[in-house]
């Protein structure tokens, strides 16, 4: 559904917005202004890519399909997630 390109322009453009605007929560309809995509779309991509994605889109690796990722609910979800490791930046 969405190619590494795709998802890696999607995170840098969530990483920009966030670093630009110093909040502490997402601005999701920034976004999507940027990403043309919508909200909700905006949204379900990054839960689906920072809780449960494994690899690149549709290699089956997630447990779950994007389509199914919830939106209901704090997105900040990391103390409920097992397999959360810190980021080490080389």
């Amino acid at each position: 559904q969405y190619s590494l390109v795709e998802v890696q322009a999607f995170v840098e453009a969530v990483h920009t917005i966030v670093a630009s605007s110093k909040a502490e929560a997402i601005n999701w309809q920034a976004v999507a202004n940027v990403t043309g995509r919508d909200m909700d779309e905006c949204r379900r991509l990054w839960r689906f890519v920072a809780y449960h994605w494994r690899g690149a889109p549709g290699q089956k690796r997630a447990r779950l399909s994007i389509d199914d990722v919830p939106l209901d609910g704090d997105s900040d979800i990391e103390d409920g997630i097992a397999h959360v490791q810190p980021l080490m930046m080389r």
